[in-house]
C-alpha cells in the first residue's frame, strides 16, 4: 500500500493490537526492542522491502533543544532509520516545520550528522503540488509537498503533546506537516467556524500516505500550553500500531481524555480510517489500567468549542463565547512570527503606550477577524501566547 493508492477499507481492523512498552528514558538498546517488536505488527502486504523508498516523518515543529520535548527524540528517530536500513530500505527524514527548516530542527536536535553518515536525506517540505484524492471523504484535491511524495512506505514518528484544539497532538495529526508551511493556516482559514471539515482534511491527509507503522513517543512527553510551549512530562511509554486510530485513542485514554473529547478518533472511526472502541482493542504490554496518568496538565481539555456554538449566537456574541488567544506582551520579543503566520491577518503591531517592556510597539489581535486557529500560539518561540476562556465562554462551555 503506497502512497495514495489506500481505501477505506485498507484501514479496518476489527481487533487492532497496540504495542506498549514502559521505557523511563532514551536508552538505545530499550527504544530497538521495541522498535523491532513494532515493525513486526506491519502485515505481509506492507512489509518495508529491500530497495523500498521509505518517508520517515517526526514531528519537527520547531529548532528548539532535545529537552524542550517539543519534536520527536532524535534516539527515536535514528534507531527507526537504522532498522529500515537494516532491511535494505532506502530512507529519508523529513517535515515542514512551522518555524525554521528541517535541516535546522535536524542540527538543533544532533542528528544532522549522524544522518548524513548513513546515507539519509533530511528533506525540507517546501514546494507545494496539488493531488487528487480518489474516493475523497471530503476534498477531493490536496495541497501537499512535493518532496513527501514517491515513496513506497511511510513510517509516522509522533510526540506525545498537548494541543489547544485537540487536546493531545499524536499519530492522526503529525502527517499534517506533509502540508507546505504557510498552507497549514490557509486550510485553517477555509475551514474557519467548520472544526468538522478541519478534521476531516487532517484524516483525509493521514488517508493519503497511510503510513505502515505509526508510534508515539511519550517517554517524556508535553503537557501544559502544547504543542510548542509545554512542559516536559516523563511518561515513560513508547507506543506503536498500524490502526492509527487505535492507537491515539489508547493514549487519550492514557492522559484521561475521553472519547467525546476526541474528534479526531471519532471521524476516524466514524470513515473507517481505524477502530476507536477500546473494548475491541488489544494491548501488547503493560495494562493500561496500570499507566493512566490522573494529573496530566491540559491548558483546556474539553470537547471543541468550535462547532457547539450556533451561527446566530456566534454572531450576536462573537468570540467571547469561545477560547481566545492571550498575549503577555513581557514575554514577547516581538519577532512577528505570530502575525507572519496568521491566515486571517488578525495580528498587527501598534504603538506601546506602556514602555516598561522596552519595546516601542506591542502585537494587537483584531478579535473581529481571529477565527481561534492559534496558529500564532503555536510557533510563539517564547511561550507569550495562551490560550484562555472568558467569563461567558465558561459559562457556556463548561
Amino acid at each position: 500500500m503506497g502512497i495514495g493508492n489506500s481505501t477505506n477499507s485498507e484501514f479496518r481492523i476489527p481487533n487492532p493490537e497496540v504495542l506498549i512498552q514502559q521505557i523511563p528514558d532514551y536508552r538505545e538498546n530499550e527504544i530497538r526492542f521495541f522498535l523491532e517488536q513494532a515493525f513486526s505488527l506491519i502485515p505481509a502486504k506492507n512489509k518495508i522491502k529491500s530497495s523500498d523508498k521509505v518517508l520517515v516523518k517526526p514531528n519537527f515543529l520547531s529548532p528548539k533543544p532535545v529537552e524542550s520535548c517539543v519534536a520527536t527524540h532524535p534516539a527515536v528517530i535514528l534507531e527507526t532509520c537504522k532498522i529500515l536500513l537494516d532491511l535494505g530500505a532506502k530512507v529519508s527524514i523529513g517535515d515542514s516545520p512551522a518555524r525554521g527548516s528541517a535541516q535546522m530542527v535536524a542540527r538543533k536536535l544532533g542528528i544532522d550528522e549522524p544522518a548524513k553518515e548513513m546515507g539519509i536525506d533530511i528533506l525540507n517540505f517546501a514546494t507545494q503540488v496539488s493531488v487528487e484524492i480518489n474516493n475523497p471523504i471530503r476534498f477531493r484535491r490536496l495541497d501537499l509537498a512535493k518532496e513527501s511524495l514517491g515513496f513506497d512506505r511511510v513510517i509516522n514518528l509522533a510526540k506525545f503533546k498537548t494541543h489547544d484544539l485537540f487536546n493531545l497532538t499524536l499519530a492522526l495529526k503529525n502527517l499534517f506537516g506533509c502540508v507546505v508551511g504557510k498552507r497549514k493556516p490557509m486550510y485553517h482559514l477555509e475551514a474557519e467556524h467548520n472544526f468538522n471539515a478541519f478534521c476531516e482534511l487532517l484524516l483525509e491527509i493521514f488517508r493519503y500516505y497511510s503510513p505502515a507503522l505509526s508510534l508515539i513517543d511519550g517517554i517524556i512527553a508535553m503537557e501544559g500550553n502544547g504543542p510548542n510551549n509545554g512542559d516536559p512530562r516523563r511518561l515513560g511509554v513508547l507506543m506503536a500500531s498500524v490502526d492509527a486510530v487505535a492507537l491515539d485513542r489508547v493514549a487519550g485514554e492514557l492522559t484521561g481524555v475521553p472519547l467525546e473529547y476526541d474528534p479526531l478518533c471519532q471521524l476516524g472511526a466514524k470513515h473507517n480510517l481505524g477502530n476507536a472502541n477500546l473494548d475491541q482493542v488489544r494491548i501488547i504490554g503493560p495494562k493500561l489500567e496500570e499507566l493512566k496518568v490522573a494529573d496530566f496538565k491540559f491548558r483546556h481539555l474539553g470537547p471543541p468549542d468550535t462547532g457547539r456554538i450556533t451561527p446566530v449566537v456566534r454572531w450576536f456574541i462573537g468570540d467571547w463565547a469561545t477560547r481566545r488567544p492571550y498575549f503577555d506582551h513581557k514575554k514577547c520579543t516581538r519577532c512577528s512570527a505570530c502575525i507572519d503566520i496568521c491566515p486571517a491577518k488578525a495580528l498587527s503591531f501598534v504603538p506601546q503606550k506602556n514602555k516598561s517592556t522596552g519595546y516601542k510597539q506591542r502585537v494587537k489581535i483584531n478579535r473581529d477577524k481571529c477565527i481561534h486557529c492559534f496558529c500564532c500560539q503555536e510557533v510563539c518561540p517564547e511561550g507569550a501566547i495562551r490560550s484562555e476562556k472568558s467569563w461567558l465562554a465558561r459559562k457556556l462551555l463548561d
